[in-house]
């Protein structure tokens, strides 16, 4: 069984790394690692939620699995509520892979066991990713085995994959402010040239 689940867990991280090279924008990002993780990972759901940094909501912004417009499952926030100490939130708030080996009668979960029941979910990894050293989103993986992710090779597998995501968004970012740099010269020429020709002619 162990050996089967780093199978599909380097499956997984392959793809992603595969996902990382060809997407270069971020709902893109997303909507493809959490697509792999269902395909290659054989995940029964596989979710992204996004930090909003003023409210302490996680936002879900990418999911395969369930649909994003129909979300059954409670508004996680890191500082308030009944899921501020849940797997979640706590990946969030340490930047640490978190796991669970039965969501359906972990403690941590008791507050959403409600809704997660009625889709017969068990072993779930929360696995953090950052953005310039900020942890900024989780990625979330369920399956509807039990004692998944007991093994610390297992572990440091999610932990690169972590890793991975969060070397993408810093790659991102630069991109996008180097094209941001480069379309400002390109203005700031532009406007030059338009001020020397409209200028009067002693200008030249």
């Amino acid at each position: 069984k162990q050996i089967i689940q780093m199978k599909r867990l380097y499956a997984t991280l392959s793809q992603v790394n595969q996902t990382i090279v060809r997407v270069k924008d971020h709902a893109d990002l997303y909507q493809s690692i959490c697509d792999v993780s269902t395909k290659f990972g054989e995940f029964a759901l596989a979710w992204i939620g996004i930090l909003d940094t003023e409210s302490g909501d996680i936002k879900p912004v990418a999911a395969s699995g369930l649909d994003l417009a129909q979300w059954p499952f409670p508004q996680v926030n890191i500082h308030k509520g009944d899921l501020k100490n849940g797997l979640a939130a706590t990946a969030m708030r340490t930047s640490k892979v978190v796991t669970s080996d039965d969501v359906a009668i972990d403690e941590r979960t008791k507050q959403s066991q409600a809704s997660i029941i009625n889709y017969d979910y068990h072993s779930t990894a929360i696995v953090p990713f950052q953005l310039r050293g900020a942890t900024i989103g989780i990625l979330s993986l369920v399956s509807k085995e039990a004692e998944l992710f007991k093994a610390q090779d297992e572990i440091l597998l999610l932990k690169e994959m972590g890793g991975d995501i969060s070397f993408a968004l810093d790659n991102m970012q630069v991109e996008k402010q180097r094209e941001q740099a480069v379309k400002e010269v390109i203005e700031s020429e532009e406007r030059f040239q338009k001020a020397f020709h409209s200028g009067p002619v002693g200008l030249a």
